[in-house]
């Protein structure tokens, strides 16, 4: 007993020339099981009246290494009292009518769905659910919340992300129609939460790219720091200066961070637009506050863990509160960063193909795309240090510099 460590389980990635899910023993019957979609889900196999079962202990890091073993030790002790354990957390799980929260409800379904749905389904409906609504919902009894809060949270989404918040109207409906059935809640205040969006744009989200405009943004959101929580802060300071997507910023891991050689590695992500991973490298001042970020972490798992929902991540919308409140409207997006860099990139004669590099398309066929980034990580570093430069002259009313 006693295989696994926390470094081991922190490094643990799926491999799919292994097969549909790997399993790595930390002994006695306790094992962890990382599945397609990246998660490690703890497991305890054991036999009850010649049977073999296997009992679902939850997902790491969640449920730590610590806890996992200590569950172990009850599912012993269940078995020599004669009792079987997942019998007894079935028998739990009828029992608990009130007081259950929506991601526990969530979590319940995804196991149903899971015979049901196409996995490259279910991965779109994880992710908007992880990034959009458990950060804010996740916590809440079920049987406390209502279609006006759904409905203004899911159009709040489709705002800022668009095709998100139909994503996020759909998984709430399936959610609550599996609670109804369920006897959680007395009927699916969700059904019709879909049909009331606004309908889908198909334009660019907003961005204000001349200087002027940029300064001005950039100067009001330093004016608001003091109103920030410091993971908020630099969160804000990330997607300014790596024009990073908003989703991959407020999800990264210490494991996608490399503060040796200033590097964030942004893992493929599927249904969004987010397909392939790329590299994402960092000017100096931005990897000193990294660094400096890092020797008061907060969470031995998120980069920005929230303040409000223990154990996740800070959400998109958190984001979008600061830049509101800090006076910055609608005319300028999250999203809107990228379009920046990229205008700034073609206005000072930096190459195509470095700056579509550095906003992570894909460019060329995946063999050009595979050789490209090799081949231009020296300019991609370059391109950090320059972009960083450029910004904080705009802020301070200087020329920007031509690419060289």
């Amino acid at each position: 007993m006693g295989k696994l460590n926390d470094t081991k389980l922190r490094s643990l990635k799926y491999d799919a020339e292994r097969g549909t899910y790997q399993t790595y023993a930390d002994g006695g019957g306790l094992y962890i099981k990382v599945t397609k979609s990246g998660a490690r889900l703890w497991r305890i196999a054991y036999r009850h009246n010649g049977k073999q079962n296997h009992l679902a202990c939850g997902q790491y890091p969640e449920v730590t290494l610590l806890m996992a073993r200590e569950r172990l030790v009850e599912v012993r002790r269940l078995l020599a009292e004669g009792k079987d354990p997942a019998a007894l957390k079935r028998e739990e799980k009828a029992k608990l009518k009130v007081g259950t929260s929506f991601e526990e409800v969530f979590s319940e379904w995804l196991e149903v769905a899971k015979t049901k749905r196409r996995e490259a389904t279910l991965r779109k409906y994880q992710y908007v659910a992880r990034l959009h609504l458990l950060p804010v919902i996740g916590n809440r009894d079920i049987k406390q919340l209502t279609r006006l809060e759904l409905s203004s949270l899911c159009k709040q989404i489709a705002e800022e992300f668009n095709t998100s918040g139909k994503v996020a109207a759909i998984v709430l409906n399936l959610v609550f129609s599996f609670a109804e059935d369920s006897g959680l809640v007395d009927a699916n205040i969700a059904s019709s939460i879909k049909r009331a969006l606004p309908a889908i744009s198909v334009g660019h989200l907003a961005a204000i790219t001349n200087e002027s405009g940029v300064a001005e943004i950039l100067r009001k959101l330093e004016a608001h720091k003091s109103h920030m929580t410091l993971p908020i802060q630099i969160a804000w300071q990330l997607l300014i200066y790596t024009a990073m997507r908003v989703g991959a910023t407020v999800s990264l891991t210490w494991g996608d961070i490399n503060l040796d050689d200033g590097t964030i590695q942004v893992a493929a992500r599927e249904g969004t637009k987010t397909r392939q991973g790329f590299t994402v490298y960092l000017g100096p001042k931005m990897l000193e506050r990294m660094r400096a970020y890092a020797q008061v972490r907060l969470s031995d798992t998120f980069v920005f863990p929230s303040a409000h929902s223990g154990g996740k991540h800070i959400s998109a919308s958190a984001l979008k509160y600061v830049s509101k409140t800090a006076g910055i409207g609608p005319e300028h997006s999250r999203h809107g960063w990228r379009q920046v860099l990229k205008t700034l990139a073609n206005e000072h004669h930096v190459p195509s193909m470095i700056s579509e590099l550095a906003l992570g398309h894909k460019v060329g066929s995946v063999l050009e795309d595979t050789y490209s980034r090799a081949k231009f990580e020296r300019d991609l570093r370059k391109f950090a240090c320059w972009y960083e430069r450029a910004l904080n002259n705009i802020r301070k009313g200087l020329p920007v510099e031509d690419w060289s």
